[in-house]
């Protein structure tokens, strides 16, 4: 039996279409997306730009993989040629990869963020072992502008504890996080809202900044920095820190 067009205008419009997008690709290794063009070399090294799309995969990539590979699949369907079509289910296949991978393997931001709510989780539920396999021994602790409080994980531990007594912490909640790697460095902001049973006020939110070093294989978080406290910081928020005995 024949296979047959139901429109071959438009068969041929949207043949011609994903011929032109594959082109583009070939031609200047960019896709136009709206307004917007995502240039592989334009801001970062080849390697992490390939690894970033592979791990931390944009919403673009599977989506054109996906496109490609249905105009492929389809022409090469309608055309009885057979390369043409394998070459749409090897697009479709590399689209499923690119998603898992992206899902299953978490990247070093990915990985310091989910530290740094560890850290968070671990203060409030006063588990002070987990604090304490999260922080490196080495780091300190300090307030916006340069002010720091405790240079040593056993401080940070110990005015933890004096101030989640003092002031009857509980029920932190994460309201936003914020990450930006530049080279070994990442930074991971996270802004908290949290109760307080002895307290002038039962709800205060707070921004705090975890710094990760990266040491050889493994990242290390060798700063935090209390960014502010309600609507105070700097010199006024040290103040709100415990003193060591």
């Amino acid at each position: 039996m024949e296979s047959r067009d139901e429109n071959p205008a438009a068969a041929d419009a949207f043949g011609r279409l994903s011929d032109d997008v594959a082109a583009k690709v070939a031609a200047d290794g960019r896709v136009a997306l709206g307004r917007a063009s995502v240039s592989p070399s334009a801001a970062l090294p080849w390697e992490v730009f390939v690894a970033r799309l592979l791990f931390d995969a944009p919403w673009w990539l599977p989506t054109m993989l996906v496109f490609l590979g249905v105009a492929l699949f389809w022409n090469g369907n309608r055309r009885q040629e057979t390369k043409v079509r394998n070459a749409g289910l090897l697009f479709l296949l590399a689209a499923v990869i690119v998603l898992a991978v992206s899902h299953f393997v978490d990247t070093d931001v990915e990985k310091a963020e989910n530290q740094s709510k560890r850290l968070v989780r671990a203060v409030e539920q006063r588990d002070w072992a987990t604090l304490k396999a999260v922080l490196d021994p080495n780091t300190s602790l300090q307030v916006l502008g340069g002010l720091q409080l405790y240079d040593t994980r056993d401080e940070i531990i110990a005015a933890a504890k004096q101030a989640v007594d003092q002031h009857g912490v509980k029920n932190v909640r994460i309201l936003r996080t914020e990450s930006e790697q530049t080279d070994t460095v990442i930074l991971v902001t996270m802004f908290l809202m949290s109760e307080h049973e002895n307290a002038p006020v039962n709800t205060i939110t707070t921004t705090w900044q975890f710094e990760w070093q990266q040491m050889g294989q493994s990242w290390s978080l060798v700063r935090i920095t209390n960014v502010k406290i309600g609507n105070i910081q700097g010199d006024a928020a040290a103040r709100q820190f415990p003193r060591l005995r």
